[in-house]
């Protein structure tokens, strides 16, 4: 019976020392893996900085944003024009963080760049930490990582001084929250989602509209199914957002919605949800169409991999093409909206290549082929195409733009001024600007005689524009030629054309040319009562 006894406590005191090389080994493992992980993020948070780097590049439509938060953080208000309350961005988050950073002597063109680099970081750094807990292999991180950092996308709109980054960071994080929710989850789970998904409404306001596949993932998933009173509250927090910004924005600005909205808003028909999809095409075109084919990869082998967690991803992507379809698509450079589907389109590959890791060990070569494909495809097209190079020509004539705000800045305070490009012009200037497009302007945005063309460029009445009596009108794109041409540029856009059209313009305004400094001549309307004006000021040296 001793023996016995002796024999038992051996086996346990080996069973013991099992255990405790298993752990052990476990540990190894895992420390490794994470090590692995943190290497992966370093490295991708290096790349998509060097690749915004080479874009370097700040859209003149951000600097709309800018001055309605340097104007909110002096006292004057949420406004583009001291005095005039229309609501001329969609991005009222974003705004109030560079609005915080210029009450701290940031300049809203520094805290932009900081705070795109801040969330662009943060995004892959939840989809690092999501991956290390479900996957036991690099290649699916790697993969999901770098589609990331190099897209041209996620590069460009890091510095591009818009919202992309915070709205792409809070979506992502809602959808990794949602994947990872037990049904059993605490309230302050639940509350964490809604407020995620009601943040992201704050900085867009189509951003509502993701609570809908979200909940019905919930609500529907094979695995643990939400409680419909856990569904109801994420619902209430995340609509307690929106609804609240729209009763602010209704007694503030006396609309529901961004003057934007209004702008940009035209009725659904063929030839709207025609351009939608060519735009569609033009960004699947730029990309290989590899965000394409890993949805359909995903869809066709989801059955035979198992692969599950990706359908909130998939969902989320089918929510946006529907809604960017319905506007008719947008045409800021490098596709910006597409900046939130992007961390889908990379949980989705990862997903595939982790699958296809588990069903077939022998193909590794071929897997790691996979993932180099989907990664490298993003690389090229910020490297070609005719992107790139109307991306440096625009950077230039920002660049000269930023010579003519200072010019303005020496004309006198009271100066009102027309364009259709207002944002580095106004920012720079600190004059008062109407804008042709309507973005900032109520009455233009809601001018009758929109027809389908260049998206948010449609809007416009030149004969409003003509009673607001501005002394210099710039058509067109505010362009800098090197000399004084013979003629006008021809029109550019609708609201040229009905410019160019009045008779009024002919009879009180003259066609002429600015000559800003050494930097080149600026074709320019000049009302003939201020002509006097610009006369004395020419003589002073700073232009002609």
């Amino acid at each position: 019976m001793r023996a016995h006894v002796r024999v038992s406590s051996a086996a346990r005191r080996d069973t013991r020392n099992i255990g405790l090389m298993h752990a052990q080994a476990v540990a190894v493992t895992r420390t490794g893996r994470n090590r692995a992980h943190d290497g992966l993020l370093l490295l991708a948070c290096a790349v998509v900085f060097a690749h915004a780097l080479y874009f370097n590049h700040t859209c003149d439509d951000a600097y709309i944003s800018f001055r309605y938060a340097y104007n909110w953080a002096h006292g004057h208000g949420l406004v583009f024009n001291r005095g005039g309350f229309t609501m001329g961005y969609s991005n009222p988050l974003w705004v109030l963080l560079l609005g915080l950073g210029e009450r701290l002597s940031v300049p809203s063109p520094v805290s932009a760049r900081l705070l795109g680099a801040l969330f662009t970081f943060a995004t892959l750094g939840i989809l690092s930490l999501h991956l290390r807990r479900h996957c036991d292999r690099a290649l699916p991180a790697f993969v999901a990582l770098f589609t990331i950092a190099c897209s041209g996308v996620v590069a460009l709109w890091m510095f591009g001084g818009l919202e992309g980054p915070l709205l792409t960071f809070l979506l992502a994080r809602a959808v990794l929250l949602a994947i990872d929710l037990p049904a059993a989850a605490p309230r302050r789970a639940w509350l964490e989602l809604g407020a995620c998904l009601g943040l992201a409404s704050l900085t867009r306001p189509e951003a509502i509209l993701y609570v809908a596949p979200t909940c019905a993932y919930l609500g529907l998933r094979s695995t643990e199914r939400a409680r419909p009173t856990s569904i109801a509250l994420i619902l209430a927090t995340a609509l307690s957002f929106y609804v609240g910004l729209t009763l602010w924005q209704l007694a503030y600005y006396g609309d529901p919605l961004p003057n934007t909205y209004y702008a940009k808003h035209l009725p659904l028909t063929g030839e709207l949800l025609g351009r939608g999809m060519q735009l569609t095409l033009q960004y699947l075109e730029a990309y290989y169409w590899l965000p394409l084919l890993v949805c359909l990869g995903f869809i066709l082998g989801r059955q035979r991999l198992g692969a599950k967690r990706g359908t909130l991803p998939l969902s989320v992507i089918a929510c946006f093409f529907a809604f960017y379809l319905s506007i008719g698509g947008d045409a800021l450079v490098y596709y910006r909206m597409w900046h939130v589907t992007l961390p889908m389109v990379a949980l989705l590959a990862a997903e595939i290549i982790e699958r296809l890791q588990e069903a077939a060990p022998p193909r590794a070569f071929a897997v790691t082929a996979l993932a180099l494909v989907l990664v490298g495809g993003n690389v090229p097209a910020s490297f070609r195409g005719w992107n790139i190079e109307y991306l440096r020509s625009d950077d230039y004539h920002l660049r000269k733009l930023q010579h003519v705000a200072a010019y303005m800045r020496t004309l006198p305070k009271d100066t009102r001024i027309a364009a259709n490009v207002i944002g580095i012009l106004t920012y720079g200037s600190d004059l008062h600007m109407v804008d042709m497009l309507g973005l900032t302007d109520r009455h233009i945005a809601k001018a009758p005689g929109k027809q389908v063309g260049t998206p948010a460029h449609e809007s416009h009445d030149a004969r409003y524009v003509l009673e607001q009596k501005p002394d210099l009108i710039i058509p067109g794109f505010p362009a800098l030629l090197s000399a004084a041409a013979e003629a006008m540029p021809a029109p550019m856009y609708p609201a040229d054309r009905d410019l160019y059209a009045r008779p009024e313009l002919r009879r009180d305004y003259e066609s002429g040319y600015l000559q800003i400094c050494n930097h080149g001549a600026l074709p320019v309307f000049v009302r003939k009562t201020y002509m006097g004006l610009l006369s004395e000021k020419c003589d002073d040296g700073a232009g002609g």
